[in-house]
């Protein structure tokens, strides 16, 4: 799964849905990364945080009936690893090149 920030734009989007052996961002355009993720996260120098529950409704939408275990395990697995806020509300993603 692979998040958009699109910081010409300020908006954000989700693609690569299916795929949830991976977690990652982009930015694209030289704008701010704060901007484009809204009240949907926070930026952290490498990192992001993204909301749990936004990444759940922005990528589900449209999946199968089994998509939504997939999610959960993939949440899971990363507060596993220490991947989560505190309150298990978001998920710390790192920034890819575009």
């Amino acid at each position: 799964m692979r998040l958009h920030l699109h910081t010409d734009t300020a908006t954000l989007s989700v693609s690569e849905v299916a795929d949830m052996k991976r977690l990652d961002a982009v930015a694209h355009g030289d704008g701010d990364k704060a901007a484009a993720l809204g009240a949907h996260g926070a930026v952290d120098g490498e990192y992001m945080w993204i909301d749990i529950a936004w990444l759940r409704d922005a990528a589900g939408a449209g999946q199968d009936a089994a998509w939504p275990q997939g999610f959960d395990g993939m949440v899971a697995y990363a507060a596993g690893k220490g991947w989560t806020n505190p309150l298990g509300t978001q998920l710390r993603v790192h920034f890819s090149p575009a």
